[in-house]
């Protein structure tokens, strides 16, 4: 499997570290394969200490950040087989938090569309045969505020904005992309979240919010919801903008799509939490990471994938709930519909009248 992580950076020697204590954990054997993260460098325009402006190249595999090693050591626990590719979109671990650059998060999607749809992305250790793997994009961030940046104006509710439109394009080429909800839900709502886009309806925006993407919300392992996860419905909904409407759309009204554990620390080191909907979003990509890697996953549509996830969901309530979705994700189930289903190809959503 190739999952790409856009976060702010990962370290390809610690991801090679959790591999090996996650196998050692489990009392199998760790292989000698070289764990390379692969990925594309982001180059910045900034300024150094004297005031000249340089260009900083920051490559994949370098720039460690505990968000992201979040993140991979979520999607590794379940998925150890998969092949991560860093994409340091988001600022480093020790600058400010802030969205991404627009113009930068649009060409790196593009990128990945491309190198997806060309085969350059398969799985490191495959046979060179130039059969595409499955690729899953992991976003677990989101935009707080979006009217406080003029570069996001728009982006919020408007389906034909040109940051929400590369969803669109990803999925057409057949990649899963994982989003978190977001941190924006009451009664508990991140600090940083603007005073119109918290709670019930406002609070899943975006990109977060489109119809083609895997939305997460967070619940402690418990089940019990945790209280600043973002609640439905999803913004792009809310109405049609130069000839794209999802006001009709239940995917897009029916944010988040599910919800996934978070809230935990790691059973062999209590030192390292898992935390907000980003912990549910990694949890969430590493079980569809597992579930493409099954024969019978593998060439399936995203939204056939979506909606194998959402079928067989562990009931929250009755139907859809704003923020649980359609459940907690349930790997068991969705596993044995997922073999015991014929092959799925298209884009076609899936009967609900039978297994996924």
């Amino acid at each position: 499997m190739n999952v790409i992580i856009v976060d702010r950076g990962l370290d390809q020697n610690t991801v090679a570290d959790t591999v090996a204590r996650m196998a050692r954990n489990r009392g199998l054997p760790n292989d000698h394969r070289e764990r390379k993260v692969l990925g594309w460098p982001r180059y910045d325009a900034t300024t150094d200490r004297s005031g000249q402006r340089i260009c900083r190249d920051i490559l994949p595999g370098t720039t460690g950040s505990d968000h992201g090693y979040m993140i991979a050591r979520n999607i590794l626990a379940i998925a150890p087989e998969a092949t991560i590719w860093d994409a340091p979109l988001l600022p480093l671990e020790d600058e400010q938090d802030a969205p991404p650059n627009p113009s930068t998060a649009s060409q790196l999607f593009q990128l990945i569309k491309w190198a997806f749809e060309g085969g350059e992305i398969r799985s490191w250790y495959a046979e060179p045969n130039g059969d595409r793997e499955p690729c899953i994009i992991v976003n677990a961030w989101g935009v707080l505020d979006p009217e406080s940046d003029r570069d996001l104006q728009g982006f919020a509710d408007d389906p034909d904005h040109l940051l929400v439109n590369d969803m669109l394009r990803l999925d057409t080429a057949g990649i899963d992309v994982v989003f978190a909800a977001g941190n924006c839900g009451e009664p508990c709502p991140d600090r940083r979240c603007g005073l119109q886009d918290t709670g019930p309806g406002r609070s899943i925006l975006g990109w977060n919010a489109h119809p083609k993407v895997l939305t997460v919300g967070a619940v402690r392992v418990d089940g019990l919801p945790v209280a600043l996860s973002a609640q439905g419905p999803g913004r792009l909904a809310a109405k049609g903008s130069r000839g794209t409407d999802y006001s009709n759309d239940p995917r897009a009204k029916q944010k988040p799509d599910l919800c996934a554990p978070s809230h935990f620390r790691e059973s062999d080191d209590a030192s390292e939490f898992n935390t907000g909907t980003s912990a549910a979003c990694g949890y969430a990509a590493g079980v569809l990471a597992a579930l493409r890697s099954v024969p019978a996953g593998k060439n399936r549509s995203p939204e056939a994938m979506r909606e194998l996830l959402r079928y067989n969901a562990r009931p929250g309530g009755s139907g859809w709930d704003p923020r649980l979705g359609s459940g907690v994700i349930n790997v068991e189930k969705a596993l044995a519909a997922l073999r015991s289903a014929p092959a799925v190809t298209s884009s076609a959503a899936i009967s609900r009248s039978g297994s996924p």
